[in-house]
């Protein structure tokens, strides 16, 4: 048995931000880097997927680790699986988002956006409702598996939220179909997913 055989991989952590692997074929740095645009799937980028209204976080919510670039590919074939069901272009409002910008946003720093686990989005030339229907047919049907799908609505704007299930979430909670009436959340229906 040759020392390669022995020592597979050595981690050193120098800091929360930089972890550096050492593997017998080599090394390899995980630390954030800002990306640049890049197609993430067949009609997804990063830009699309990493997007926000709130300027001061854009930066850093493109600067990823190589870790979450693989969650953010999960995040865009989840994203197509959904195109494929809604049947038209997605504009997406909001997909992965850090912890300050969620918080930022109103949201929670645990958030299934904050894991990238999330959308959300409006299908382009189609009304929302019509779209959150479609999509409610097909978790029903279990054709599209999801952890939640939620018709949200602020009295301006109106706009479909999505999650990934398991691991995601725990099985307890996925399936969850819900509906915002006045601020609050309605919930319509939970279909059942086997372990």
């Amino acid at each position: 048995m040759n020392w390669k055989d022995i020592i597979q991989v050595i981690k050193f952590n120098f800091s929360p931000k930089i972890t550096l692997n050492f593997r017998s074929t080599g090394y390899k740095v995980d630390k954030p880097m800002k990306r640049e645009n890049e197609k993430v799937s067949s009609h997804f980028t990063l830009n699309e997927l990493t997007k926000t209204k709130r300027k001061e976080y854009l930066e850093r919510n493109r600067t990823l680790t190589d870790k979450e670039m693989d969650k953010l590919y999960e995040l865009a074939k989840f994203a197509e699986n959904v195109r494929v069901v809604v049947g038209a272009p997605m504009a997406i409002h909001s997909g992965y988002r850090h912890e300050e910008l969620s918080i930022a946003v109103g949201s929670t720093s645990t958030s299934q956006h904050t894991k990238f686990e999330a959308l959300d989005f409006h299908a382009v030339g189609d009304l929302v409702e019509e779209t959150f229907n479609r999509l409610y047919r097909a978790v029903k049907n279990k054709t599209l598996i999801i952890g939640q799908l939620i018709f949200e609505n602020d009295g301006k704007t109106k706009w479909i939220h999505i999650s990934m299930k398991v691991p995601s979430r725990p099985l307890s909670r996925c399936g969850m179909v819900l509906k915002m009436l006045k601020g609050k959340y309605i919930l319509l229906d939970q279909i059942k997913y086997e372990a």
